[in-house]
C-alpha cells in the first residue's frame, strides 16, 4: 500500500519505482540518465563501514594524548599529529578518538 505522501513512477520498462516525498528532489525525470540513476532507497542508501575494535596500543596512545594535550584546542587533530601516537592512532580519525575517549571516560 502506497503512502499519501509517496508518489510513482515507472521505467522504460515498465518497472515501478516508488519513493517517498523526501526523494522529490532528486528526481529529475528529464535527465539523460533516466529516474533510474537519482533514486537510492534501502539498504543501498548507505553503507555501513565495518567496525574495527580498539588494540590495547591504540587504547595506551589516546590515553597518553589526552594526559599530554590535554583540554586544548582541537585536542584530536594534535594527538592523531603527535609524531610519538601517530604510528599507534594511524587508522583512527578525529571523531573516533573523540568517541573513544568520550565511552572511555565516562566508564573510569
Amino acid at each position: 500500500m502506497m503512502s499519501p505522501s509517496a508518489y510513482q513512477v515507472t521505467n522504460e520498462h515498465g518497472d515501478e519505482i516508488v519513493a517517498g516525498s523526501s526523494k522529490k528532489r532528486a528526481l529529475d525525470l528529464n535527465s539523460p540518465h533516466g529516474v533510474e540513476s537519482y533514486l537510492i532507497t534501502g539498504s543501498d542508501a548507505k553503507k555501513k563501514t565495518k567496525r574495527i575494535t580498539w588494540s590495547d596500543s591504540e587504547l595506551r596512545a589516546l590515553r597518553k594524548g589526552v594526559a599530554v594535550h590535554g583540554r586544548r584546542c582541537n585536542k584530536w587533530a594534535c594527538i592523531k599529529a603527535d609524531p610519538d601516537l601517530a604510528a599507534a592512532l594511524s587508522n583512527r580519525s578525529n571523531v573516533d578518538l573523540k568517541d573513544k575517549w568520550r565511552a572511555v571516560s565516562a566508564k573510569e
